[in-house]
């Protein structure tokens, strides 16, 4: 957009900000009577918000959330809504108590108003206050219908065009097409909102702004700054409350009767004035700050072209960087408002009754208005317009209007002071709407004192800008010539949004995103504060590295050799054949949920959203528990393994590997991804030269050695009887190494667990997935290929039990072939894959105690991060489980590590089998809601088959991996409960907080998913197969 349109953008910016508010029909509604009393219902933890220019600000951010009463007129109910709360800090005494902001809409987030503003606002108030936001109900993520037929603002915008096209009057036709958009708009999206729509009314916000003063413990002293459409709310919540207001400032005002009874046409009447004083000051301004002045249209009826499209452009939804502000803004201002047309003649009739006040912008105005001629739902609690006749509060309150503000008529403030005894208007002289757009030392030093001191300003106190309104391009232009080099764009507070540079160059406006706090039983996704909180540093290496870490450690090393044994060549090579189909599966389902949400805890998070809250607690503490022990067992091993080369106390061991364990897991997370890729790769290459010698002593490469070849499959044969005899027993061998497979390939499906610290989560995610299946595969198939031609699956050394070196398969085949080197070398190997395992524990557990935390489903002190993004207290949490390990210092610390084999391939099972599930709840969810799968960042098309296939096999391997203990004489307790022990875990968890949070099974229809949608395409990101 070219500097033609930007000015005019500022002068009507925010229209719809200043159009609404409800009728009368309950006006002996009581108020509501409490106890003064500070309480605990606000649980603030601190935001970090991640935007360059509030860097030096983030640590005074705090975000928090407020359960309030659904619905206010039935006292007898007992539903509730939870608000969503930001609060930036007072940092000056005496603290003289909060200030509520509301900016305005209906429909604009308090939440990112006090993100991009609120440090303004403290400035102004001399920073004695708390700066508090709230997103208002059917605001942000509050009571919001999720539909699945596009937004109403996309249909009003097409009604808009047709209008723009036409001759510019008013025809049968036109009326026609509005009236059938509005049918549209009130089917698809009101139809769909039946059980809510009613509790959006601006009454019900007042009363949540009284609740919230209360939770603060200033229910008689409430503070209160509105914007637009806020200076209604602040109306209304002063004829409700009028003996505990103590500072309220209205900005840019609407009166509430034109709001409720005319759906504010009348908000425009100043703007043709407006706009002229910008033509004015455009041909004045100097050094062509002014493109316009210069590329003007040649005709009338081009110009007015010109205007109309500005003034719809601009005049769209509030907050439109907000997915929500569409649905939010209709919801509430057609709920308050009086104003319906089931009729042709009766919209005829309102744009007749509009002509006759002779306003240009009047026509433009009905039709974007017109959304709510058929909206069949008022307010529960409308305002009581009587109640506003005359309202005499505890203190005075101030109203500031701009002399030059096109959708806030300054006449609007004078009628609304005449109402209010004792209060003063201040006529600011600026252009653009909300007096901060075009800045006055003046206006804010009343504001200032009115705030701090209590005092007044004179009757009719007028203001002047400190600079004309161009001279602030210039100032813009001047401070990007300056940080053109570090690439820093100037932020302005214009119109009540955050704009950069950029838009008065012509780009688009990028406003900060909003802090969104989180209610413990909602399934829905919310990634900000862990964008916030937690650092992107993880690179697509480090994510296939890390993958691979954790999957090539001691089951390769140690654990090939008794699948061989108890399978045989052929049964352990069938056996991880089967489960690396599997692993395929879930990656690749993994790669395509995460691909779409990538956030921190992964499929835990995935569960809680795609299948019920429950579930993903379940799975979440499932998930804790076991990497809390699988680090101590990792260490032990460790320990183990250094008794090979050393007789030193292992406890010294123990000690050095559980400081250099949470020291890595306190760095920055890109130190920790270093770590691991180096370790990995050393890993790597590592095995890679243990096949390629495995292949040179089979076939007779080392001298004095004879070839092998597949010698070992015919004798003692390709498969071992187990337990029974016979093809039986052969196929009992082949399925009893399941359970060794589904402990190596354990920690493929972490590698997700920190999306929300990846970088372009949704390119690396399907990549290091894609990656991770294809090497593991080839890692593992081919090491049990070559160590079933190496060893005899009779061989006794496979029954050494010292855990060392001496019984790996690769180590027998070394020394059969007089290379004594081997195990020392494989030693080295075990030891670093186990402190990488260990590490990568470390992570994944971590990550998903964060995620937990952040769901309310752990404690919030587990929320802190450090100032490089590293969530602190949960590493330190697992630090003090780490000294389980010196529990394992006894003799049957081997016999301990295999039934942490059997509880770790149990809970493995079902990870797996939720991933799954969650990528099958989201295909089907997408049919569900006619979303086609090619909306995926990343997709194939036959992976909802094989997550069906992989579920079944890993709900019956999980089932059948304990088998032995049922056969006759092989009744083992220890062994059942180490195979078993997690399912009950695991049923008890979801079951416990599906009892205390009754939550439910989210249904297909209702899983929210435009929104990661929607999301997704804001980020640009797009993946090939």
């Amino acid at each position: 957009m070219k500097l033609i349109n930007i000015i005019p953008m500022h002068l009507f910016l925010q229209s719809t900000h200043a159009t609404f508010l409800p009728k009368d029909d309950l006006p002996n509604i009581p108020k509501d009577v409490h106890v003064f009393f500070p309480d605990d219902r606000i649980n603030w933890t601190r935001c970090n918000l991640g935007i360059d220019e509030y860097k030096k600000y983030q640590k005074a951010f705090e975000c928090g959330n407020l359960t309030v009463p659904l619905d206010y007129t039935d006292k007898s109910s007992k539903n509730t809504t939870t608000l969503n709360l930001i609060k930036l800090r007072a940092t000056k005494t005496p603290f003289k108590g909060s200030i509520i902001v509301n900016p305005g809409g209906p429909g604009a987030s308090a939440l990112d108003a006090v993100l991009t503003q609120g440090q303004d606002m403290a400035n102004i108030t001399g920073g004695f206050y708390h700066i508090i936001g709230f997103d208002p109900r059917g605001t942000g993520k509050t009571m919001v219908p999720l539909g699945d037929e596009g937004f109403p603002g996309q249909m009003i915008e097409e009604l808009f065009y047709t209008f723009q096209n036409s001759s510019y009057f008013i025809t049968q036709q036109l009326l026609s097409d509005a009236l059938d958009y509005t049918r549209t708009i009130t089917e698809s999206f009101v139809a769909k909102d039946a059980d809510l729509r009613k509790f959006r009314g601006t009454a019900f916000v007042a009363r949540d702004i009284a609740e919230i003063a209360m939770a603060l413990g200033e229910g008689n002293s409430i503070n209160y700054w509105g914007t637009s459409y806020g200076t209604v709310l602040g109306q209304v919540l002063a004829s409700m409350f009028p003996d505990r207001i103590e500072r309220m400032l209205l900005d840019s005002n609407l009166l509430a009767d034109d709001y409720v009874n005319n759906l504010a046409l009348n908000s425009t009447k100043d703007a043709e004035k407006a706009l002229y004083h910008f033509y004015d000051e455009c041909m004045a301004a100097k050094n062509d700050s002014c493109l316009s002045a210069n590329k003007l249209p040649k005709g009338p009826d081009d110009f007015l072209k010109v205007l109309n499209h500005v003034f719809m452009e601009i005049g769209d939804w509030a907050s439109p960087w907000n997915p929500q502000s569409d649905l939010a803004h209709l919801a509430i201002w057609c709920s308050d408002a009086n104003v319906r047309a089931e009729t042709i003649e009766e919209i005829n009739s309102l744009y007749e009754s509009g002509q006759a006040n002779n306003n240009p912008f009047f026509t433009p105005t009905l039709l974007q208005r017109s959304a709510c001629f058929q909206w069949n739902t008022h307010a529960a609690e409308p305002i009581n317009l009587t109640s506003l006749e005359r309202v005499e509060t505890k203190n005075p309150i101030l109203l500031v209007n701009g002399e030059y503000d096109p959708v806030t008529p300054l006449d609007h403030a004078w009628k609304i002071s005449a109402r209010f005894p004792g209060s003063r208007v201040v006529v600011h002289e600026g252009v653009g709407h909300c007096f901060r757009a075009h800045p006055s030392s003046c206006t804010r030093e009343i504001v200032a004192r009115y705030f701090i001191d209590g005092k007044l300003p004179p009757a009719e106190a007028t203001c002047k800008p400190d600079v004309d309104a161009f001279e602030i391009v210039e100032i813009i232009r001047e401070e990007r010539a300056k940080d053109a080099g570090n690439h820093k764009i100037p932020v302005f507070l214009l119109g009540g949004v955050k704009m950069s540079a950029d838009v008065l160059a012509g780009g688009k406006a990028n406003p900060s995103m909003g802090v969104e706090t989180r209610n413990d039983n909602n399934g829905d996704l919310v990634t900000a504060t862990e964008e916030q909180s937690l650092q992107r540093g993880l690179h697509e290496r480090h994510l296939s590295m890390l993958g691979i870490a954790g999957a090539i450690g001691t089951g390769l090393f140690l654990g090939l050799g008794q699948s061989v044994q108890t399978g045989g060549p052929l049964g352990a090579l069938l056996g991880y054949a089967t489960v690396g189909l599997v692993v395929c599966a879930v990656q690749f389902a993994l790669g395509e949920v995460a691909a779409l949400l990538p956030v921190t805890g992964a499929f835990v998070r995935h569960a809680e959203f795609l299948v019920d809250p429950a579930w993903g607690f379940a799975i979440g503490w499932n998930l804790v528990y076991g990497n809390i022990l699988s680090i101590p067992s990792e260490i032990t091993a460790i320990c183990v393994l250094f008794e090979f080369w050393t007789d030193i106390n292992p406890s010294l061991w123990i000690m050095i590997f559980i400081v250099l364990t949470t020291v890595v897991g306190l760095c920055f997370v890109r130190v920790f991804g270093e770590v691991e890729f180096w370790f990995a790769l050393l890993k790597i290459l590592l095995v890679v030269f243990l096949i390629i010698l495995g292949l040179v002593i089979n076939l007779g490469g080392v001298p004095g050695t004879e070839r092998i070849g597949f010698r070992y499959w015919k004798d003692p044969g390709p498969f071992v009887e187990y337990i029974a005899t016979g093809s039986w027993g052969q196929f009992l061998g082949y399925w009893s190494v399941m359970t060794s497979a589904v402990f190596s390939f354990a920690g493929v499906e972490s590698i997700a667990m920190a999306a929300a610290e990846t970088r372009n989560p949704a390119r690396a995610i399907p990549k290091a997935c894609k990656n991770v299946f294809i090497r593991i595969l080839v890692f593992y198939i081919l090491a049990i290929l070559i160590v079933g031609m190496l060893v005899r699956s009779d061989d006794e050394r496979l029954n050494d039990q010292s855990g060392a070196a001496g019984q790996s398969p690769f180590v027998i085949a070394a020394s059969a072939a007089g290379i004594p080197a081997i195990p020392s070398v494989v030693n080295a190997v075990v030891i670093t894959s186990a402190w990488s395992a260990s590490n990568q524990s470390l992570l994944a557990g971590t990550r998903v105690l964060y995620g937990l935390a952040l769901k309310r489903q752990a404690p919030q002190i587990f929320l802190r991060t450090t100032a490089w993004g590293v969530p602190y207290v949960c590493v330190l949490f697992f630090t003090c489980f780490m000294f389980l390990s010196f529990m394992s210092l006894s003799n049957g610390a081997m016999t301990v590590f295999w039934w942490l084999v059997d509880l770790t391939a149990a809970g493995v099972l079902i990870s797996w089998a939720s991933i799954l599930l969650n990528h099958i709840r989201l295909r089907l969810a997408m049919k569900k809601q006619g979303i086609p799968v090619e909306s995926l960042p990343w997709h194939n098309s036959w992976t909802f088959y094989s997550s069906c296939a992989g579920l079944f096999m890993t709900l019956l391997i999980l089932l059948t991996g304990g088998f032995r203990v049922f056969t006759r004489g092989n009744w083992d307790p220890v062994g059942f409960v180490s195979s078993y022990l997690d399912i009950p875990l695991v049923t008890a968890a979801y079951l416990i907080w599906k009892f205390v949070k009754k939550t439910k099974v989210v249904p297909l229809a209702e899983i929210p998913l435009q929104d990661a949608f929607r999301k997704s395409e804001e980020d640009h990101e797009v993946v090939t197969a």
